[in-house]
């Protein structure tokens, strides 16, 4: 099997022969999905499995020079979720693989909640799915974080082809979270670096990455690029925080989300893949409620990072007061789903995070009942844990007792939003509110505004921290306050997208007093 075979066997050592691609091919592929959170509890660390290198996680496969990985890799539309990475010395070359020779392929394959950590200081070449390629990429995509210090990315941190090689990521895409320490712009939502030199060939084709890129320079889709190109490529502006990549093209989630097929930004998409005759039609792109997820024609796939239960709305910035969603109910099945037959208990669960890597449970959120809807708090008691500047993502218990986890949604909590400014919006009734008696907002949208949010909240101040709560069921212009609603600051908010792809923000002012009740009561 070339190469890559000492390195695969120390990886494997106890697969069982037989299986998968047999002795005279030249590679290996996976045959079942793999989870190393083997306690099922949604938390992935060294403490799931006595197989993790003393305590320090995966180790990867192949390394930087004579051992790289340097055959095919077949995932056949399989995951390997819960990736678990935790190393202060040794931090260099780090992913599932250490590195992609130029003899390497690695195709059809998901690398879903991962989570990659160096330090705060050290380690570069670095990546999810690989540390370094040097050969090809096809068809594989990423969620989950990594946190590095330089040359890193969401799918893998060095792309790059020396004289006479050619080096491709092939309609690939990473959700994944990416923290870089260091100054140098080598930090990238789907690559950290591209790079190629004298006749060398190293390209991006028909790729994206949503992830927030955290570090003091860098790019939404690769951080920095040495004469490497990339083609009907593109990154989310909002979703990613950043307005520049040394390569592709920046979308709004509205542009991304807008699927139809091949047409428009993924006019050129369905492509060869594998060197038969005909495209491949890798890709769904059916819905215009969602990011674009690999198709691998029928095989069996865990929920593409989060994607089926993203956001229902193109606008998924967490905001204090401000309820945030996923798009299924419990009973649906995700996109491109599990095992056949499986479905989702009724059992949400809420989750914060100061780093997007160790994720803790937010009391009460999720229940009584189970919901899909979670409203970040500030709490101004210093001494309580609150949402501001955390991570939040939801997950649900499925049938088999594991769970389906979205990716972090829209970034940190903040306390006010960054939207545009759409000005205020009037009321034109009950602005001094009492029980029982409706509350009236005009005219909440221009003329050709799209894809509106809207809802109200109860505050216990009409100035800073104002702790607004979601008032579930309220969305529209009218509402009714109740008894629940006594002695609190009333106001309603909107959110819209503009046929050029920006979304704004509108507002009431906080009503002039708090709901009381009503005289004749």
């Amino acid at each position: 099997a070339g190469a890559g075979t000492t390195a695969h066997n120390s990886a494997f050592p106890r697969k069982v022969d037989g299986l998968g691609c047999p002795a005279t091919c030249a590679g290996y592929e996976l045959v079942a999905d793999l989870d190393f959170d083997e306690n099922g509890d949604g938390q992935i660390s060294s403490l799931d499995s006595a197989f993790w290198d003393t305590g320090t996680g995966w180790n990867p496969i192949g390394d930087d020079s004579s051992n790289a990985y340097a055959t095919t890799f077949r995932g056949n539309g399989h995951t390997i979720n819960n990736l678990f990475i935790n190393r202060t010395s040794n931090v260099g070359n780090l992913g599932l693989f250490a590195s992609i020779a130029n003899a390497g392929r690695i195709e059809s394959l998901g690398v879903t909640n991962a989570s990659i950590n160096t330090g705060t200081a050290t380690g570069s070449y670095n990546g999810i799915l690989a540390g370094n390629n040097y050969g090809a990429i096809v068809a594989c995509y990423t969620t989950g974080s990594i946190t590095s210090n330089n040359f890193v990315g969401g799918l893998t941190g060095f792309s790059n082809a020396i004289a006479g090689r050619t080096v491709t990521i092939t309609s690939s895409y990473s959700t994944a979270s990416v923290t870089a320490h260091a100054t140098a712009p080598n930090a990238g939502g789907l690559v950290g670096r591209v790079s190629q030199s004298g006749t060398g060939t190293s390209t991006i084709v028909n790729s994206y990455s949503t992830g927030e890129v955290n570090a003091a320079a860098g790019g939404g889709l690769v951080g920095s690029n040495n004469n490497g190109s990339a083609t009907a490529s593109y990154w989310d502006t909002v979703t990613s925080g950043r307005s520049s990549s040394a390569l592709g093209a920046g979308k709004t989630p509205r542009q991304l989300q807008s699927v139809t097929g091949y047409t428009g930004i993924y006019s050129a998409w369905n492509a060869n893949l594998d060197g038969e005759a005909g495209n491949d039609d890798p890709w769904d792109l059916d819905s215009n409620m969602q990011y674009p997820m690999l198709d691998y024609q029928g095989m069996t796939t865990a929920p593409q990072g989060g994607q089926a239960m993203g956001i229902a709305d193109g606008w998924n910035e967490p905001v204090v007061g401000e309820r945030v969603s996923v798009g299924l109910t419990p009973e649906e099945f995700p996109n491109r789903g599990i095992v056949p037959g499986q479905t989702y208990k009724e059992a949400w669960v809420w989750e914060r995070s100061a780093d997007g890597i160790v994720w803790t449970v937010i009391s009460g959120a999720g229940d009584n009942p189970p919901t899909y809807e979670y409203t970040p708090v500030d709490d101004p008691d210093p001494a309580v844990e609150d949402d501001v500047g955390k991570y939040i993502r939801a997950k649900v218990k499925l049938t088999d007792g594991t769970f389906a986890i979205t990716r972090p949604l829209g970034g940190r909590v903040s306390v006010t939003s960054s939207a545009v400014d759409g000005g205020e919006l009037p009321f034109t009734k009950g602005a001094g509110p009492l029980v029982g008696d409706s509350v009236i907002v005009s005219n909440p949208l221009p003329a050709g505004a799209m894809d509106a949010r809207a809802g109200w909240q109860r505050c216990e101040s009409n100035t800073a921290p104002f702790n607004c709560k979601h008032i579930p069921g309220a969305w529209w212009t009218r509402y009714t306050p109740t008894d629940d609603d006594l002695n609190h600051y009333l106001r309603m908010y909107v959110y819209y997208e503009t046929a050029e792809g920006v979304w704004t923000r509108r507002a009431t002012p906080f009503t002039t007093g708090v709901v009381a009740i009503s005289p004749t009561r």
